[in-house]
């Protein structure tokens, strides 16, 4: 990795109410233009700004469900398609 490339990983199993409040976190962090994302074993800083592009990837097999959200911007402006996307909640069906 070269010198201004950083890298952060995590995983683990967390309950529906810790996922609900790191996307809140990740709005927030949205919002203000500054995301710190970190666990004991690192730590990251983030600036988003301009154009962010946003991947939206589901697979579902029988009892399995992978939802993939990713967000990538440049430091600085991005072109980028901005193509509408739906994304629900709730009870509501259809």
């Amino acid at each position: 990795m070269g010198k201004d490339e950083k890298e952060f990983e995590h995983e683990s199993l967390q309950s529906k109410r810790s996922v609900i409040a790191y996307l809140a976190a990740l709005q927030e962090g949205f919002e203000s233009g500054r995301l710190v994302i970190g666990d004991p074993e690192g730590r990251i800083e983030l600036k988003p700004n301009g154009l962010v592009r946003l991947s939206v990837e589901v697979l579902q097999r029988r009892d399995r469900v992978r939802l993939e959200l990713r967000f990538e911007w440049k430091n600085g402006q991005d072109r980028a398609r901005a193509w509408p996307l739906t994304l629900k909640g709730g009870g509501d069906e259809g």
